[in-house]
């Protein structure tokens, strides 16, 4: 059964769901992430292990973003189409955010990606450099590189002091309440 839970802002979120308990979703105040930690069994050691990958959630670590925070990065360094720059739609992300992720990447010399997590604080966007499918594989060697990359980010985005956490991904069609 198919289910659709609301969102902050109004935005509505599909999860395949089944069935739901008590034949109801559940609030998505109850749902457990954004967590600054990962807990061990989402952890995909093998990347490869594809049996593995396909019985744990999709969860990605980065910085949430607002929709007025990705425009307002795209009108300042004159990413993607003008006329969106000042949009607080969130449809009109998609018309920058691959600008916008390039000269992240540029910016922090790593590989970032973009994400929509399932949020009830409204966030339209996560900017991650690992999600937990890949962790073993992508993790950074040092921790001071991971610091460098979200301070570059924080700056960038004008997110300063905003921690890296652990989301998940609204493309997920696990039932998160329960993996």
């Amino acid at each position: 059964m198919d289910g659709c839970l609301p969102l902050a802002n109004g935005v509505d979120c599909m999860f395949s769901l089944s069935p739901w308990p008590n034949g109801k979703p559940r609030s998505i105040e109850a749902f457990p992430w954004p967590s600054p930690t990962l807990p061990e069994k989402y952890k995909v050691a093998n990347p490869r292990d594809y049996r593995r990958r396909d019985q744990v959630p999709l969860l990605i670590y980065g910085i949430e973003c607002s929709t007025q925070e990705i425009m307002r990065y795209a009108k300042k360094y004159k990413l993607g189409p003008e006329e969106f720059w000042d949009s607080d739609n969130k449809l009109h992300v998609a018309c920058v955010i691959e600008d916008v992720i390039r000269r992240l990447n540029k910016r922090t010399r790593y590989k970032i990606h973009f994400r929509f997590p399932v949020s009830r604080s409204g966030w339209t966007g996560v900017f991650g450099i690992y999600s937990n499918h890949r962790f073993v594989e992508e993790e950074m060697t040092e921790e001071e590189e991971e610091v460098d990359v979200f301070n570059i980010l924080n700056e960038e985005l004008g997110t300063i002091g905003r921690p890296p956490m652990w989301h998940w991904d609204a493309g997920n069609h696990w039932d998160p309440w329960y993996s």
